[in-house]
């Protein structure tokens, strides 16, 4: 329950965050340069963040946001605060993420627009999703969902349903985590979506896999693959090639896991994660062990203390 605490404390002491706030008449010209601006690099944010550069997506979703705030673009703002949030929770910065997440839930509650209110919901869940706090998660998105129009779905209704069925995977209920992301999957199909159908392909695998049917489990990941690799999505190829290599693993085919892991390797070094480096390289450890390759074991060994050593 500690980040539900965090973020009722940090909620109630902000309730008086933007109400003071007011706009002077502007020139429309400069508005609409700083806005332009804001969208230039909050798109460039998006860019790095996508492909695991958060330290560069942090800098230009600040930047954004300085250029909104500028011109009192509200709307902008909370979707400049979210992007921040989304940058702290991916680096496991959680008391940062609360703080950005409520800062954009306030204003989008100010403004009263329901899209804007659901999609910081979502994000506040997915917080309490890397928390662990399944059944707090479960009780926002069903509270974002409520706000969405059924009849007319978007973007983020689909990922709604995507992050309800990780709860709902959390919790155990598979049947139900999969009837959602088809749901997901077929909004996201209709769009063609592909980062969020290669998504959706990612996380059926995994609940195939908890449910040890590990034939649809591989087929589910190639896919992913598949549409991770259509847009040249580098960190998603990366997540793919990796749980292809851990299904194959539990399968027993330790030969074709050792290729998935050494491929997933090789793009998490293009992208010098190091986390993920460190991760990998255990694997293949593992994996080496199991096909007999010692030398190989000893090497994965070595190289992930080094690393290990140097981040120290």
């Amino acid at each position: 329950m500690k980040i539900f605490l965090l973020f009722t404390e940090i909620l109630l002491a902000s309730l008086i965050l933007f109400a003071c706030s007011s706009t002077p008449k502007k020139d429309a010209q400069i508005v609409a340069d700083r806005k332009n601006r804001a969208s230039s690099y909050a798109k460039a944010g998006n860019n790095y963040f996508n492909e695991g550069q958060y330290e560069q997506a942090l800098q230009f979703f600040n930047m954004a946001l300085r250029e909104n705030a500028g011109v009192n673009n509200q709307e902008g703002i909370v979707k400049n605060y979210s992007s921040i949030g989304k940058v702290y929770l991916a680096r496991g910065e959680l008391e940062l993420a609360t703080n950005a997440f409520v800062q954009a839930y306030e204003l989008a509650q100010k403004l009263g627009d329901n899209a804007l209110i659901a999609q910081c919901e979502n994000n506040i869940g997915e917080l309490f999703l890397i928390n662990g706090e399944s059944q707090e998660a479960l009780n926002i998105f069903s509270k974002a969902l409520s706000r969405i129009d059924e009849k007319n779905p978007s973007e983020t209704s689909a990922i709604l349903y995507h992050n309800t069925a990780v709860a709902y995977k959390q919790l155990g209920n598979y049947n139900k985590a999969l009837e959602l992301l088809d749901r997901a999957l077929a909004l996201n199909l209709k769009e063609k979506n592909y980062k969020n159908i290669a998504s959706n392909y990612y996380m059926i695998s995994s609940i195939y896999s908890k449910k040890q049917d590990y034939q649809s489990a591989i087929q589910n990941a190639l896919l992913a693959l598949e549409n991770d690799k259509r847009i040249e999505h580098s960190l998603g190829i990366a997540k793919d090639l990796l749980a292809l290599g851990i299904v194959h693993q539990k399968a027993g085919m330790s030969e074709k896991a050792y290729d998935y892991y050494r491929s997933s390797l090789l793009v998490y070094k293009a992208l010098d994660i190091k986390t993920e480096i460190v991760k990998l390289l255990g694997y293949l450890e593992e994996v080496s062990k199991e096909l007999g390759l010692e030398a190989e074991a000893n090497s994965y060994r070595n190289q992930k203390e080094e690393i290990m050593a140097e981040a120290k």
